[in-house]
């Protein structure tokens, strides 16, 4: 039996810029690269739960009662955010295909991942963290958790888009091994 980390599947991350003078370029992946490093780091902390320097994630499927948590932390992270209808119909269920993850302190969200798996190809659609809780691995955490999860769900590529301006994103992307396939000019409306 062929264990889950031997089998090499490819994995892109897109990159979109905003600003008129960029272009696109993908960054590719391969999972046997990419998630025994992060098993290596998680190897003894128990399914979906994680020691980080001060605190304890559990991870579990998002419900209705963590969209007001959710929401604070997406307002406060980014320019354009989404909408509370665009996550309650995220984890109603009418899409299947549709995944909505919440990292809990204390029982609390402190951090969420969106993706999506379609015949194969993923798509990280949103990832954000409390500001009080950032630069304590909890994102790491949360894009460990996603990827494991995807690739249980079927899947051999990943996306996801960027904005050039955040820079502490890409670099955890590039810590994951993701590579730049391409650049969008003006992807972003704002």
């Amino acid at each position: 039996i062929r264990s889950q980390f031997t089998t090499v599947l490819c994995v892109f991350l897109l990159f979109f810029f905003f600003n008129d003078t960029a272009t696109t370029e993908i960054y590719t992946l391969s999972l046997h690269d990419a998630l025994p490093i992060s098993k290596r780091i998680f190897l003894e902390i128990p399914a979906l739960k994680i020691q980080i320097p001060e605190i304890t994630i559990e991870v579990t499927s998002m419900i209705e009662d963590d969209i007001s948590a959710v929401l604070q932390i997406e307002h406060q992270s980014f320019i354009s955010p989404w909408s509370e209808r665009t996550f309650c119909e995220g984890i109603s269920g009418k899409y299947p295909h549709a995944h909505f993850l919440v990292g809990k302190h204390q029982g609390n969200p402190i951090s969420y991942i969106n993706f999506m798996v379609v015949d194969g190809d993923c798509h990280i659609t949103n990832l954000a963290v409390s500001p009080d809780f950032r630069r304590l691995g909890v994102a790491k955490y949360m894009l460990a958790k996603s990827l494991d999860q995807m690739k249980i769900l079927g899947g051999r590529k990943v996306f996801l888009e960027v904005r050039a301006s955040n820079i502490a994103a890409q670099k955890l992307y590039r810590e994951f091994g993701f590579r730049i396939n391409n650049i969008r000019k003006k992807y972003y409306s704002d």
